[in-house]
């Protein structure tokens, strides 16, 4: 894994460019963390529901034992 700290100005990358870079992983680290954590919970009636493209019910947080993790999908361009 790369520190974003890590990233040095040398012989072919300016100042400049190591902040750009710097920034740029701060920012892809920052998505990896919000995408594998699951940003809100349901149970096994709302995955039917949403099956059948109906609305259902969802917790911020688990409720019980048959709370299922629902994860946001990374936009891809």
């Amino acid at each position: 894994m790369i520190n974003p700290d890590d990233i040095k100005a040398g012989y072919t990358l300016g100042h400049a460019d190591a902040q750009i870079l710097r920034v740029a992983v701060k920012e892809l680290l920052a998505l990896r963390k919000a995408f594998s954590e699951p940003f809100c919970f349901t149970d096994d009636a709302g995955i039917d529901l949403w099956h059948m493209n109906e609305s259902f019910e969802v917790w911020p947080e688990i409720d019980g034992d048959i709370s299922i993790p629902l994860f946001r999908k990374p936009v891809i361009d």
